[in-house]
């Protein structure tokens, strides 16, 4: 009742204050907002008042910034109240607002909380995609402030796909980018990143090395002291895993006494829970009993049902410790059963969201039924009006009849002139295409006979002529030379022959899908031994028409050919994303990179090939790369007007 009343009270305040200025000031906008900001984590019922306030007067005055970042608040507060598609909804509104007047680097921090809420609600194909948004997005503002954030949570999300070797690049890279900017919070997160990285690969004593170094700048900035704390927890999380308990009790310690200061419940529980497990692993089980139960009854006065349960779990191990059965046994029973209804209430609490979506739906249904039925009766009403103005008017238009007559003449001359220019560029397009089939059946034929025809009549002459072994050793010497040199040349004539042919057909991608074919393709780069292939598909479960594989294999395999001639690269990494409403392919290499401007200047045809097949599918290329750092080239497909 009373956090209500404060909710109420602030809104009050700012709507007297408005009525007091009478007029609607940006600033003014921007206060709310920060108020909401500082009531978000305590008080979410006026922290989400102030921002719906700083929504409609953003909406007044059509300030763009105010409607993005009201947007952005609404979604964090859903977000902490766990109402994941709300807040779904009012974070893409921000995105999209803050993309359109190209606040990039808001909006990159705006894809990197819709990443995050994907990653919660189990939706990694969509949390890549907006984390690769977010990539491209520093990119146009020229901006590394989201850089570190972007690519530790790039690493997580890799870390949760257990792909170790991209999880720990894309950790490194947020460390290099926390070098360039300097900023203590840019660290925070690329050490913690590296530290959990380790730990869950039950890698310990790394995890600790990374973590002591976050401890090390957390305490030279004074500036978190949360972080410090859970900094703390995960230091005696490491030692406690490397059975040095003492140090383990210290770190605990640190950590529970900064929750206590902060007054943070839900982590003072597991401050508890911590010190209790660790007594338990020390063999001291009066020690462990004594702060799992605290660890339990603040659980219970919270409202925490797993830790509860978890402290049921440990205090029976204890007291089995102590050699008191019956109570180990009383504890055991009291977990089994909470644990029971946990799964229970998950199960509830699903169907109970899933009701309220329906429901909600319901009213949307039933609200949009009202609007009609008022906006009859209102055009019911206003039709008598308008009746009588138009009768009044009808003169009046008459005399400009002939004006208008002739203007619309023009107008229709204006717009038939604009569809035989639209029918025409069609007509071009459609012959543009047709020239690309035609090539590629062309390429079809000459592939098939370059194999078929000349292979095999290269293959007779190389037969026959090996049977001239046995009658070479009678000849002169230099005719032995011309004998030789004319197999080496044979043999070599097949081979091309072989390669040409392989090279123009595309049979592997139309027979087997462009998955495969890229395998294969991968496959005989790796036997080169010249270079590391490694390919990476998600979300690829079915096939694209085969004009867009066709047209994405060429592409590949002219980066391919790029990378082979100029990067001197050591491996090359080919991602495919499909994700919602696109494809996405990465090509990224370790070569020596370029000057992407400087490229272009030069008139390469290159990039303007790609650039141009890109376009062919309705999609677009980007390329990202400077001397000495690699390149990494982006092609984005629209799945709508590529898949089958």
């Amino acid at each position: 009742m009373t956090r209500y009343i404060i909710s109420i009270g602030c809104v009050l305040l700012f709507t007297l204050s408005i009525k007091a200025n009478k007029t609607i000031d940006t600033n003014y906008i921007n206060k709310i907002l920060t108020q909401a900001v500082a009531l978000e984590n305590n008080n979410q019922d006026s922290a989400l008042l102030l921002a719906e306030e700083a929504y409609k007067l953003s909406q007044k005055i059509d300030y763009k910034k105010g409607l993005g970042s009201s947007f952005m608040r609404m979604g964090s507060i859903y977000n902490t109240l766990g109402r994941n598609d709300t807040a779904l909804l009012y974070m893409r509104n921000a995105y999209q607002i803050r993309k359109s007047i190209k606040e990039y680097t808001l909006a990159s921090g705006t894809c990197v909380t819709l990443s995050y809420i994907f990653k919660e609600i189990g939706s990694k194909d969509s949390a890549f995609y907006y984390l690769f948004e977010s990539l491209k997005l520093c990119d146009m503002g020229h901006d590394p402030k989201n850089l570190t954030k972007t690519y530790a949570a790039l690493g997580s999300l890799y870390n949760d796909y257990e792909d170790s070797i991209n999880s720990y690049k894309n950790y490194q890279k947020a460390i290099e980018t926390a070098e360039q900017t300097k900023v203590t919070d840019d660290y925070i997160m690329a050490y913690d990143g590296l530290g959990t990285h380790y730990f869950n690969k039950k890698n310990f004593n790394k995890s600790l090395e990374y973590f002591l170094k976050l401890d090390a700048v957390i305490r030279a900035s004074q500036v978190d002291p949360v972080a410090k704390a859970k900094n703390y927890n995960n230091i005696g999380l490491c030692y406690n895993n490397l059975e040095k308990y003492i140090l383990a009790k210290n770190f605990y310690q640190l950590a529970l006494n900064e929750y206590i200061r902060l007054d943070m419940p839900v982590d003072i529980a597991l401050g508890y829970f911590n010190m209790g497990s660790m007594y338990n692993n020390l063999q001291k089980p009066d020690s462990a009993i004594y702060f799992l139960s605290k660890a339990n009854a603040l659980g219970r006065s919270i409202g925490d049902l797993q830790r509860v349960a978890k402290s049921l779990e440990y205090m029976s191990d204890a007291y089995a410790l102590k050699g008191d059965y019956i109570n180990a046994y009383q504890y055991h029973t009291q977990y089994t059963a909470l644990n029971d209804s946990l799964i229970n209430i998950e199960k509830v609490k699903r169907i109970s969201e899933m009701q309220t979506k329906y429901e909600t739906e319901k009213k949307e249904q039933q609200i949009a039924l009202l609007d009609e039925q008022n906006n009859t009766k209102a055009a019911q009403r206003n039709f008598f009006i308008a009746g009588s103005i138009i009768l009044l008017l009808g003169l009046f238009v008459l005399g400009f009849y002939y004006i208008q007559r002739n203007k619309l003449a023009k107008k229709n001359e204006q717009i038939s002139q604009q569809k035989i220019s639209t029918l025409l560029n069609e007509q071009e397009l459609k012959s543009y295409n047709a020239m690309i089939e035609g090539q590629e059946e062309e390429r079809k034929r000459i592939a098939t006979d370059l194999h078929d025809r000349l292979g095999s009549m290269l293959s007779t002459v190389k037969l026959l002529f090996s049977g001239l072994d046995t009658k070479i050793d009678k000849a002169q010497e230099e005719n032995t030379k011309q004998y030789n040199k004319a197999n080496e040349l044979l043999d070599e004539a097949c081979v091309e022959v072989r390669r040409i042919s392989h090279n123009l057909s595309t049979g592997m991608v139309m027979s087997f899908g462009l998955v495969a074919a890229l395998q294969e393709l991968c496959e005989s780069i790796d036997n080169s031994n010249i270079i590391k292939c490694k390919l990476l598909v998600y979300g690829m479960d079915e096939r694209l028409e085969q004009k867009a594989e066709i047209g994405i294999y060429r592409m590949i395999q002219e980066l391919f050919n790029n990378i082979l001639k100029h990067a001197k690269a050591k491996q090359v990494t080919i991602q495919i994303n499909r994700v919602e409403d696109s494809i996405n392919i990465t090509v990224e290499d370790d070569g020596i990179g370029f000057y992407v401007e400087q490229k272009r200047k030069s008139g390469g045809m290159g990039l303007g090939n790609l650039e141009s097949r890109a376009a062919q599918l309705n999609g677009v290329y980007h390329v990202d790369s400077k001397p000495g750092r690699g390149t990494i080239s982006i092609i984005e497909i629209p799945i709508s007007k590529a898949t089958i």
